[in-house]
């Protein structure tokens, strides 16, 4: 990872606050993203080999309908975490 710094910010509309929280983080360990990817259920899993999370979508009924039109493929197999999917701590 070529920059650690993390930020997030949180609105909480029904007290008027939000908060901001700022860190660094770092890329889990293999066999530990592994492990959380095999408890993904199979349509999340299914998700992130079909969709690039950097990429605009055209519409939210564009991206059901890819879904709908994809999962078949993807059904019955047991599927291997890519090696794009990984997590933070």
């Amino acid at each position: 990872m070529n920059n650690p710094k993390v930020s997030l910010t949180i609105w909480w509309e029904h007290v008027a606050h939000q908060i901001r929280i700022q860190g660094f983080c770092s890329l889990i360990d293999p066999q530990l993203a592994d492990s959380y990817w095999e408890k993904r259920v199979h349509d999340a899993q299914v998700v992130s080999y079909i969709f690039d999370q950097s990429q605009e979508i055209e519409s939210l009924e564009a991206m059901q309908q890819k879904f709908l039109d994809e999962k078949s493929k993807y059904d019955r197999h047991n599927l291997l975490r890519p090696e794009t999917w990984g997590d933070l701590s």
